[in-house]
């Protein structure tokens, strides 16, 4: 079964305080990458773009109604519109910022992005932005870079950080204990990418979040009940005895700081008596306590992707250990470690 990796971002241009490291690149080799950040209005993420000129290059075309074939194009013929009108959806990038442009490289895909900001077009707007996630290593440690293919001005005034991604997962990955007390459960899986250490594609460890603290947060008795119930049944998904599993699920990416919320449960008697009488609030011992928001970068099991797993979960016998990244044996390791650019190379 293919593995899912994919983005959907409602968006805002999150402007740098220095527009100029925006894009970075080498006049030498001739390469442009453009980090692109963008917010939900709490949370981050960068899209992140790389190209280079190259003599030729290869893409898929239509062959046929249901078929693809791959080609090798050119560099000087890739805006040729009787070559650009036959590659495959797949493999094309689409900016329609009020003209549509379609590219099928992602060099000039950037240069165009690039242009766009340059001109004004994505200040003060929303963008609609889909794509898929690439997972690399990096010093050591896995990384996810949202690659975009398609961006537009987008719809509605809701904004949000979504995806689907499906990952294959063990009897060692789900941890109920090590964050009870954030009220969250953290489920180690395994997503599929290239690694160029062992020059094939192999499963590399990315930290789950199944976050349940808005049970805290119901009064209703019914409604905890289900709540409870929703999480009983999605952990036991991932609760396994042997083998290797595959799941997909709807997500969610955070990448900010998220405000730490206050419940009754979490007062003195006394101060749920002061509450009670109308004396104080919630909201002000929460104030009086000094309770910061806290830093979070997390992906976030929403439900499960039934599209592609109407039957549940998937075994898959086909995989052994030669498959995966040696694996790291604390499920907290690096729960936070998958930052996508660090301090130095922050553009705001």
């Amino acid at each position: 079964m293919a593995q899912i990796k994919s983005f959907t971002f409602t968006c805002e241009f999150k402007e740098p305080r220095e527009m100029a490291k925006l894009m970075s690149s080498d006049n030498n080799k001739g390469w442009k990458r453009l980090n692109f950040p963008v917010t939900d209005g709490s949370s981050v993420q960068f899209l992140d773009l790389f190209g280079m000129p190259f003599t030729t290059f290869k893409t898929y075309v239509k062959d046929g109604e249901k078929s693809s074939k791959e080609v090798t194009v050119k560099w000087e013929d890739r805006f040729n519109p009787s070559i650009v009108d036959q590659v495959v959806s797949y493999c094309k990038y689409v900016l329609d910022l009020g003209e549509r442009q379609e590219f099928i490289t992602e060099y000039d895909f950037l240069v165009a992005l690039h242009d766009a900001v340059l001109n004004g077009k994505v200040q003060g707007q929303k963008l609609y932005v889909r794509g898929q996630i690439v997972f690399q290593k990096y010093n050591g440690q896995v990384q996810r870079r949202f690659k975009p293919q398609f961006i537009s001005y987008a719809k509605g005034d809701n904004l949000s950080f979504d995806g689907e991604i499906s990952f294959v997962f063990d009897s060692e990955s789900l941890d109920m204990e090590s964050g009870k007390e954030k009220s969250q459960v953290y489920v180690d899986g395994y997503v599929l990418d290239y690694d160029k250490d062992a020059k094939k594609k192999v499963f590399m460890k990315e930290t789950f979040v199944l976050d349940y603290s808005h049970i805290n947060e119901l009064t209703d008795a019914d409604d905890i009940d289900t709540a409870r119930r929703q999480l009983k049944l999605i952990s036991s998904l991932l609760k396994v005895k042997k083998g290797y599993h595959e799941f997909g699920f709807v997500v969610k990416f955070l990448n900010g700081s998220t405000e730490q919320k206050l419940t009754l449960e979490d007062l003195s008697d006394f101060e749920r008596d002061m509450v009670d009488a109308g004396i104080t609030t919630l909201e002000q011992i929460q104030k009086d306590r000094g309770m910061r928001s806290e830093y979070r970068n997390e992906v976030r099991l929403i439900r499960p992707l039934l599209s592609r797993y109407s039957t549940g979960v998937v075994e898959r016998d086909d995989l052994t250990e030669d498959d995966f990244i040696v694996k790291v044996a604390d499920p907290l390791a690096d729960l936070f470690s998958n930052v996508e650019i660090n301090d130095d190379e922050m553009p705001f």
